[in-house]
């Protein structure tokens, strides 16, 4: 399991060759900090969500599975699949006016909206 280091807000944990891997944004800690503040505190992980709209990471209240990396950040517990890491890496979660924006470079599939029935 990755630890927090102090020298910096929230030093993101890094890879093999000193690259970032997961970077939590002030401004999804806030979040985060927000919420907790009247829900018990869970461990998260990020996952590659499909929707008739496309695909998208997304956080969830959920434990780590096996194959995971796992990272302890600024109080947090966060994981996401290893493989799902190593083709997104670097990963940033954000905070936006409807939740969690994460940024990675991970290739995301466009969706098909009118596939479905919820787009109407």
């Amino acid at each position: 399991m990755r630890q927090d280091r102090s020298g910096g807000p929230f030093p993101p944990p890094t890879s093999m060759n000193g690259d970032p891997m997961l970077t939590l944004a002030d401004s999804a800690k806030q979040l985060m900090d927000s919420y907790f503040s009247t829900n018990e505190k869970q461990p998260m992980r990020v996952i590659l969500a499909s929707s008739c709209s496309g695909e998208r990471l997304v956080v969830t209240l959920k434990p780590a599975e096996p194959g995971d990396e796992v990272f302890e950040i600024a109080g947090y517990t966060i994981a996401m699949d290893k493989d799902l890491l190593a083709q997104a890496q670097p990963v940033t979660i954000h905070a936006g006016p409807m939740g969690f924006i994460i940024q990675s470079n991970l290739k995301l599939a466009a969706g098909d909206c009118g596939s479905c029935k919820s787009c109407g």
